[in-house]
C-alpha cells in the first residue's frame, strides 16, 4: 500500500531536506505484538486453541463488565481464539500498525489505539451484549480509521477497498461485526481528532477522549442502577 510512503500523509510533521530520515522504531506496536503472542503461548494447554478460562475471565463479556469487571473492556483486545486468529491479525497488526506508529509517534499511537479498544468494546457491548469477544481486530481496524482523515485522496481509495474487504469478512460466523464497525467508527472520530489537533487545535483530543470514556462508563454501569436488563 502506498500508506508506507511519507506523502500518504500530508498532515504528518515530516522532516525535510533529501537527506535520509531513520524511521523511529514502532516499539508500541512490536510491543502490542509481543504481548498478544506471549498470552496465547502461555495459555495454551494444546495447539488447538487458547485456554478457555483465560476467555472467560479476560474477554469482553457485558454482563461481566456490569458486575464490575471493567477491565475486560481492554483484556479482550489481547486475546484470541486459536493459532489462525492470532496469526491473520498480528500479520495484518506488523504492517498497518508499523506504518501509523512511524508516523504520529508512540504516543499519538497509544491514545488512538486505547480509544479504538473502547470503541470496539463499547459496540460490541451495545450490539452483542450475550457474545464473548477476543481479538486484536478492532483495534487494528480502528488504525485503518485513524489513517482515513489523514491520508492523501489516492491512499484514501485504498483504505476504502480495504475496509470493504473487511466489511466482507465480518459477516462470517464466529466474526464480531459490532466489533469492527465500533473499531472503524472510532478510528474515523479519532483521526479527524488528530488532524485538528494538528491544526493546532488541542483540545479535539481531550474531548474526543473524554466522550468516549463517559459512553463506555455508561454501558458499563452497574445492573443495580437501572434495574431492568436492556436487552
Amino acid at each position: 500500500m502506498s500508506l508506507k510512503q511519507p506523502e500518504a500523509f500530508p498532515d504528518m510533521p515530516m522532516s525535510s531536506g533529501s537527506a535520509p530520515v531513520r524511521k523511529p522504531l514502532p516499539w508500541m506496536s512490536y510491543a502490542y505484538m509481543a504481548v498478544c503472542i506471549a498470552i496465547y503461548v502461555l495459555g495454551l494447554p494444546s495447539f488447538t486453541g487458547l485456554h478457555a478460562d483465560w476467555l472467560s475471565h479476560f474477554g469482553l463479556f457485558l454482563p461481566d463488565v456490569e458486575a464490575g469487571e471493567w477491565w475486560r473492556m481492554f483484556s479482550c483486545h489481547f486475546l484470541h481464539g486459536n493459532l489462525l486468529h492470532l496469526s491473520f491479525n498480528m500479520l495484518v497488526l506488523y504492517s498497518l500498525g508499523r506504518n501509523l506508529e512511524i508516523h504520529i509517534g508512540p504516543w499519538l499511537f497509544l491514545w488512538a489505539s486505547v480509544l479504538g479498544a473502547l470503541g470496539t468494546a463499547l459496540s460490541s457491548m451495545l450490539f452483542s451484549p450475550h457474545a464473548l469477544m477476543v481479538g486484536a481486530s478492532g483495534v487494528i481496524i480502528s488504525w485503518a480509521g485513524v489513517m482515513i482523515p489523514l491520508a492523501t485522496r489516492h491512499a484514501r481509495k485504498e483504505l476504502l477497498i480495504w475496509f470493504a474487504q473487511i466489511a466482507v469478512l465480518s459477516l462470517l460466523p464466529g466474526i464480531s461485526l459490532a466489533g469492527h464497525a465500533g473499531g472503524a467508527l472510532a478510528g474515523l472520530v479519532c483521526g479527524f481528532a488528530l488532524l485538528q489537533f494538528l491544526r493546532g487545535r488541542r483540545g479535539w483530543l481531550l474531548g474526543v477522549s473524554v466522550l468516549l470514556v463517559t459512553l463506555c462508563a455508561w454501558v458499563a454501569r452497574p445492573l443495580a442502577d437501572v434495574g431492568v436488563y436492556r436487552f
